[in-house]
């Protein structure tokens, strides 16, 4: 943890237990390889990215089997842009 605070480290990878339980200044970006079985525990990961007045970023990688969880937190109330990297850029897609 300490190399990591020092910022030593570019990229830090982690479980989803680590993700919710550890809290690192100035994560800029999250990015998840799948979406957790609660939904607040999706709160928890993306909540690691902009925190205290900074800006942050979170990529769910997704497929059909997804689009319940996505439909279900953009319920309540989280903005999910759907996008697509292409070609080193992001696209837009229809929302979900």
């Amino acid at each position: 943890m300490r190399k990591i605070e020092n910022f030593e480290y570019q990229y830090v990878v982690c479980s989803d237990i680590a993700s919710r339980g550890i809290d690192i200044e100035g994560v800029s970006h999250v990015i998840n390889v799948d979406f957790p079985i609660h939904l607040e525990y999706y709160y928890h990961r993306v909540g690691r990215s902009g925190r205290a007045n900074e800006t942050g970023e979170a990529y769910s990688l997704y497929d059909e089997t997804d689009l319940k969880t996505i439909r279900l937190l953009i319920e309540k109330g989280l903005e999910i842009n759907n996008v697509e990297y292409k070609n080193g850029t992001l696209k837009v897609l229809a929302p979900f």
